[in-house]
């Protein structure tokens, strides 16, 4: 099954190349990279040689699929990743 915007929710997000569009941490707004961990209540993004966490709660990211770009809310993932496909569905794409 490809990823798609309606079943994103039941795929793994480590390895995808995002962009963070809506934050807590200002300076974190805009910045690109690749998506290589995730908790419970953050995810950790690779950019120029570093990786960044941030917190889950109040972050929206784009994330790349194919020629599309998918806003994801991510505070709607406050979870354990690997609990995701049990939880209840819920809208978390903007």
């Amino acid at each position: 099954m490809s990823i798609t915007k309606q079943n994103i929710h039941k795929h793994e997000l480590l390895g995808l190349s995002a962009r963070i569009i809506s934050t807590s941490d200002k300076g974190c707004i805009g910045l690109t990279g690749r998506i290589v961990d995730e908790t419970k209540n953050t995810f950790k993004i690779e950019t120029t040689g570093k990786e960044i966490i941030l917190q889950k709660k109040g972050t929206i990211i784009a994330v790349k699929i194919g020629n599309d770009e998918i806003n994801i809310d991510v505070s709607k993932l406050r979870y354990r990743p690997e609990d995701r496909i049990k939880k209840a569905r819920r809208k978390m794409v903007t």
